[in-house]
This record gives structure tokens, sequence and C-alpha cells, in this order.
């Protein structure tokens, strides 16, 4: 059986000394063809082939599993993410029942996925489950060409809380793919609502979609409504989608520095932190993958600032 691997896995396979945060999971990607239409995704409608593939800004390379599943136990946690295809989900228990014999601590990332084969993951060893679910609208999802009904993922969502229990299920949510603050704000609620947790990931320009990266400001406002949320304190008293631009945010008032840090940290899974999945290593990072210094905390908290400051600007100009 073959799998690919993220460019940082292969590193640490190969035995090379990285800094311990780009030591913890292993990234693992399945072997197939997406049979996915997604318009941001550069795996959509493409053979998996070769020995090198391209997933948002990471370079996977083609691996034996075999030469490497002893290797694996070296890490924190064993993330899998799946592609869209004829018999993924028996691949996908065979690829897990594989792993678990020597790293017992494995995220899996899908689409959507009936009831028994969130069970039979759970009882191969899956202790978290993530969930591509992208848009935050409906509407949103048709025009991205997402490749299931919106209501499929909602409903693999409610499933999932069932067999892995409240907390212990991450629906992906991407920024800046033409949502509103508001849509989006009211996706993370009604997450929460169903026992879900949210794990944000910022838009990477692709070839088919184009377009730009959110702003950081809009990235960090979503980030601090995100990490209020999950930590059950009601966001609309630090933060809210503001009335006049509908990808911006108004900080009503400044959150405690410590929930920033939490907040512009990587949300995922335990220990997931996608080393430079979003951007470049020495351009703006949206979601640190280390624990964040003191100027990364304020810098943070005068982007949220300035975000408010602009939606005031837009409101002077449109009188």
């Amino acid at each position: 059986m073959h799998v690919y691997v993220s460019l940082a896995t292969l590193f640490v396979l190969r035995g090379e000394k990285l800094p311990r945060w780009m030591r913890r999971v292993a990234y693992l990607l399945m072997d197939g063809k997406c049979v996915a239409t997604c318009a941001y995704c550069e795996l959509s409608g493409a053979p998996v082939a070769g020995e090198r593939v391209k997933l948002s800004r990471v370079t996977w390379y083609k691996v034996d599993l075999r030469e490497i599943v002893s290797a694996l136990s070296e890490f924190e946690r064993v993330c899998i993410q799946t592609v869209i295809g004829p018999n993924m989900g028996r691949k996908l228990v065979q690829l897990v029942r594989i792993i678990a014999r020597v790293n017992p601590r494995i995220s899996v990332s899908i689409a959507v996925a009936g009831k028994p084969l969130l069970e039979e993951l759970r009882d191969e060893g899956v202790e978290t489950l993530g969930i591509g679910l992208d848009a935050a609208t409906p509407r949103l999802a048709m025009k991205l060409g997402k490749p299931y009904p919106y209501s499929l993922y909602m409903r693999t969502l409610r499933d999932a809380v069932e067999v892995f229990g409240d907390r212990r299920v991450y629906v992906h949510l991407i920024v800046g793919v033409g949502e509103k603050a508001s849509e989006l704000a009211a996706t993370m609620r009604h997450v929460k609502r169903l026992g879900g947790r949210i794990a944000l990931f910022a838009y990477t320009p692709s070839a088919k979609l184009g377009g730009k990266p959110p702003s950081l400001c809009y990235y960090r406002g979503a980030q601090l409504y995100r990490q209020l949320l999950d930590e059950g304190v009601n966001p609309d008293s630090y933060i809210t989608p503001s009335p006049f631009n509908p990808q911006g945010w108004v900080l009503k008032r400044t959150p405690p520095l410590e929930i920033v840090e939490r907040a512009i940290v990587t949300s995922g899974c335990p220990a997931c932190n996608r080393p430079y999945y979003n951007e470049r290593p020495r351009g703006t990072l949206y979601n640190i993958p280390w624990e964040p210094d003191k100027r990364e905390v304020y810098e943070a908290l005068e982007a949220l600032r300035a975000c408010g400051e602009s939606n005031y600007s837009n409101l002077v100009t449109s009188i």
C-alpha cells in the first residue's frame, strides 16, 4: 500500500533535524484519484499519481507504507487526509488498522460518511475526526463545487458526535472563499450546538478559483470568534460581524491576551499545527504552528483593532 506524506513529515522520517513543532504530527494523504470537483482544491478531478502532488501549499511525496509505518510511532499523532473515490472507506479502514499497531493516536479527515463506517473507524483506533465542510453556507458550497449536499455534511457531523463524543469532531471551514463574516459566525455557532468544534483554514488561491487570501484582520476576527465559542464564552460580548463590511468584524472590547494567544494558534485535532499549510514560511502566518510570543500576540490584537478602524472608515466614506 502506498500513501503520500507531507514534505515536513518526509524530512522527519528521513531523520532530518527539525524543530519540535514540525515533528509533532505525521500528515498522510491517501493514494488514489479524487472524483470531487471542489473549485479551490488542486486535487479535484485530477489523478493522484506520480511521485508527488500538491495540496494547498504543501507538497506531498509518495512512499511505500511498509517502509515508514514503524517510524510513525515517533509522532504525537498521525493525521490521515482522505480523497473521494471507489472503495475509499474499505481502504481507509485497512490503512487505520495498520497504523494503529504502532501509533494509537490517529485522526482522520473525511468529507461525509455513514454511521457504520464511522463506528468501524472508531473501533479500529481513530480518536478524532475532521469533516471537510469548508464552505460556510449551502449556497457557497454549491458555488464551490462541493461534492455532497450540505445537509449530508451536517448529518455526518451529528452521527460523528454520537460515535466519537462531544468535542472530538472538528468541522473544517475555509475563510476567504466568498462568505460573509455573519455567515461564518452563524455556522460556527451551529457546529458548536451540535457538539462539534471548528478548525479554521485561510484560503490559499488556486489555479482554478483564483482570488486572494483573506485579509489578516478578517482572519484574526474569525479566529477570535472561534476561540471564544470553543471556550464557552459568548463571542458577541467581545466581537461581532461588521454591519458595514461583509468581511469585517467589530471589536467591542479587548479580549484577555491569553485568549488571543490561543486563538491565533492552528486550530484542529490535538497536536495538529499544519506547518505552512496556508502561508509561505517568510510571509504572514495565519495559523501559528508554535506557541506564540508576546510580539505575535500583540500584533494579532493590533490586526483586530485595525479591522474595526477599517469598518469605521467604510462607514464614514459611505455617508
